[in-house]
């Protein structure tokens, strides 16, 4: 008999004990396995496509008619489809501290966004555990076709990882994305929670969850701070002129609250130790030809596709926030104008 845990020598907790719990919780994991693997198989009856050779060809005509329609190559749209899927399997379940930044976030918010090839992540989550965290959420759910294969290495910067998400049916590589991960990082403004529209529409995927995204305010300040950091050895300008497409592109599609904005734009100006002018300008002559490239093929009116028309609409939409005259306002997408609101 095994002593109590008050009798000199006597365990904590009886070995037998102990043994018995690991059995029970032992037997209800596998309980619950086993009962999850029922539920996809009965999702998996109800697919339209009822293999994943029959699910590819059915998506390759689907993206041909986007194509089509939209002007965007096929490439482009497979791969907006796999980036889709992605998140759509990590964020399916709640991740607090997570958010989606970067182009892929612009995408959600705007049919005007430029493509971009990978997806930027931040991670509330321990670098170590990144990986394995990542594959479990990733995996297939019942009803689905496809399974993801997901590479990363570390990048410049603590906590920081780049990477492949390859996306793949019936063993054969559909399309790839790049990944980019920063873990550990504070972003002190909440994510907005945002539902992209799916760049194809076809069965057996599951709805897209609402994706955490980076506040409008601190995407903004990013982009701004980010034209005028230097880099090297202090003297060579950013060479980013994408950044000025994505502030235009936000005035076109988002509300912002000034005051917020303001806030965030001091807080890059202090992290970067860069200074903003009061009326933007470019970085270097040089984005004059940079810039066109980087918006052609997007949506965005002809007078947006020069570097100085998109200047002189960053200008408009940004220069009261920099030069102080507005405060207790909000910028009306639609409009494009500063509404002073009534509360204070």
């Amino acid at each position: 008999m095994c002593r109590s845990a008050d009798q000199p020598g006597g365990p904590r907790r009886c070995p037998s004990d102990a043994r018995d719990n690991y059995e029970r919780a032992r037997s209800e994991r596998d309980r619950l396995a086993e009962r999850a693997g029922e539920l996809n198989s009965q999702l998996d009856a109800t697919r339209t496509y009822s293999s994943a050779r029959a699910f590819r060809s059915a998506l390759n005509d689907r993206i041909r008619l986007v194509s089509e329609r939209s002007g965007l190559q096929h490439n482009d749209i497979a791969r907006r489809f796999v980036l889709q899927q992605f998140l759509s399997r990590v964020f399916a379940d709640e991740r607090p501290g997570w958010m989606l930044t970067g182009g892929t976030a612009l995408q959600i918010r705007s049919p005007e966004a430029r493509s971009t090839t990978d997806v930027d992540i931040a991670a509330g989550i321990e670098a170590r555990d990144l990986h394995a965290v990542l594959t479990e959420a990733t995996e297939r759910r019942g009803g689905e076709h496809g399974e993801f294969d997901i590479t990363l290495n570390p990048a410049l910067g603590p906590g920081s990882f780049t990477g492949t998400v390859v996306y793949g049916l019936e063993g054969r590589r559909f399309a790839a994305a790049k990944i980019d991960i920063a873990t550990g990082h504070d972003i002190p403004f909440p994510a907005e929670p945002l539902t992209a529209t799916p760049v194809v529409d076809i069965d057996d995927v599951h709805p897209m969850p609402a994706v955490p995204v980076y506040p409008v305010a601190a995407h903004l300040a990013d982009k701004v701070a980010a034209m005028y950091e230097v880099h090297g050895d202090g003297k060579v300008a950013s060479s980013r002129p994408h950044d000025l497409a994505d502030i235009v592109i936000l005035s076109r599609c988002t509300a912002v609250n000034a005051r917020e904005l303001r806030q965030a734009l001091d807080l890059q100006q202090q992290r970067r130790r860069v200074s903003v002018p009061q009326r933007l300008v470019l970085p270097d002559d040089s984005w004059h030809q940079a810039y066109p490239p980087r918006v052609k093929g997007t949506p965005l009116p002809a007078e947006l596709q020069t570097a100085n028309g998109a200047l002189a609409e960053a200008n408009r939409f940004l220069g009261p926030v920099l030069h102080g005259t507005v405060d207790n306002h909000r910028w009306d997408p639609d409009r494009q104008t500063w509404t002073a609101r009534d509360d204070k």
